[in-house]
Formats: structure tokens, C-alpha cells, sequence
């Protein structure tokens, strides 16, 4: 079989592909962004004054005993590393794929 594409339409399809590579990163840093705020939120919060003051607290009585328990709250803080963990993976994994992550000097 005979390859009918042209070299202009190569370079098209290159173009196309970087900007597709270009785009996936952008996604990729909002996403350690989001991740890490959010961990960082869900690891102090539980943990200040204002969680106890709040609208859903004062309106639901059986809410805020189980919101002042120890174990829900360590429980929202362990929720909070494990987005910040994913948060430092997913940066890892995207500077290996650019090839920045690598600890070995090359050879």
C-alpha cells in the first residue's frame, strides 16, 4: 500500500499533535494545582475554629457531634494528605515524561 499523505499534511498532523501536548500539560499542572490546594485545605481545616461555626452545624444538632469527633476529623486530614501525595505523584510523573524527573546522571 502506497502512503497517499502528502509532507504538508505531516506537518499539520505534527503541529495538531504538539499543541495536543501543549494542552494535556496545561491540564496536568491545574490539576497538581487543585490537588494540592485541596490537600492542603482538607489537612487544616478540620483543625481551626470555624470548622465548629458554620451553617449545617447549627441547623443539624446530630451534624456537629459527629463533626467534632476526633476520628471524622483526622479522617478529613487523611483525606487531605492523600491529595496532596497525589498531587506531588502526578507533578513526578509529568517531569519524568518530559524528562526532568530522572535522578540518574546520564551516561
Amino acid at each position: 500500500m502506497v502512503n497517499a499523505t502528502k509532507p504538508a499534511d505531516q506537518g499539520t498532523s505534527l503541529r495538531v499533535a504538539s499543541q495536543q501536548a501543549l494542552g494535556s500539560r496545561w491540564v496536568t499542572i491545574l490539576y497538581v494545582a487543585f490537588c494540592f490546594e485541596m490537600g492542603v485545605f482538607l489537612f487544616v481545616f478540620p483543625w481551626v475554629s470555624i470548622w465548629h461555626h458554620n451553617f449545617f452545624l447549627a441547623r443539624y444538632s446530630w451534624l456537629s457531634v459527629v463533626a467534632q469527633n476526633y476520628y471524622v476529623r483526622g479522617a478529613v486530614s487523611g483525606m487531605g494528605l492523600a491529595d496532596i501525595y497525589l498531587a506531588f505523584y502526578e507533578l513526578w510523573r509529568m517531569l519524568g515524561t518530559l524528562g526532568l524527573g530522572s535522578s540518574r546522571a546520564p551516561r
